[in-house]
């Protein structure tokens, strides 16, 4: 049952599962990964536990073939749904998948770890394209409504509303290179040049410095 500001609800029965938000479910899932952590086949991987996410990672020599390499993290994958079949566990089918991480012999699907989506080669692409995606409409609303207000206010409002968009993920992304970080740069030079303002200027007297300099 639920209880609320002192009220309670009627009386439910779990025949078949634990609901997620339930008090009891963090604890029964740590029970069930517990038994898969400590699995042999695991004793030279790196494991990460995250809510109900389980990554297994392994470096391997620079020779070693992405064949090799997918043969090997088939057998911890393999020994994951043995353990969970054996506790009553399914795992969901959709979000398995093996990526090969590399700069160059990358190879896999997509995958989206913490929010950003990372590629195989670990250009960042995609979480670029995303960023941009949901920051352009920002700017171009705001933009709209520059007649309004001073120029200092515009950029307080980028400040508020786009920087934080534009910097959410930094921390992945400032590996990349400079051409697949320009579209984030044009995003900013956009904003300035709609306000006829030249970047120095937007660092000197209002404090907005380029967005390479904030990441560094």
């Amino acid at each position: 049952y639920i209880r609320s500001n002192g009220e309670k609800s009627d009386q439910m029965e779990f025949e078949k599962t634990i609901f997620q938000g339930t008090v009891l479910g963090p604890s029964l899932w740590n029970v069930f990964f517990k038994d898969i952590i400590d699995l042999p086949e695991f004793a030279d991987a790196v494991i990460a536990l995250f809510a109900d996410d389980l990554s297994i990672t392994k470096s391997f020599p620079h020779l070693t073939s992405n064949d090799e390499i997918k043969k090997q993290m088939g057998v911890y994958q393999d020994a994951t749904h043995k353990r969970g079949k054996e506790n009553r566990v399914e795992f969901d089918a959709s979000k398995k998948a093996c990526v090969v991480i590399h700069h160059i012999d990358g190879d896999g699907p997509n995958f989206k770890l913490l929010g950003p989506i990372f590629e195989p080669k670990l250009v960042m692409h995609p979480a670029i394209k995303k960023i941009v995606s949901k920051a352009k409409p920002k700017m171009v609303a705001l933009l709209n409504t520059k007649r309004y207000h001073s120029i200092r206010d515009m950029i307080v409002q980028f400040k508020t509303h786009l920087l934080c968009v534009l910097e959410s993920s930094n921390a992945a992304v400032y590996h990349a290179s400079d051409t697949a970080l320009a579209p984030l740069r044009r995003i900013m030079d956009h904003f300035l040049e709609d306000l006829n303002m030249d970047p120095a200027i937007a660092f000197v007297d209002y404090n907005l410095a380029p967005l390479n300099l904030r990441r560094d």
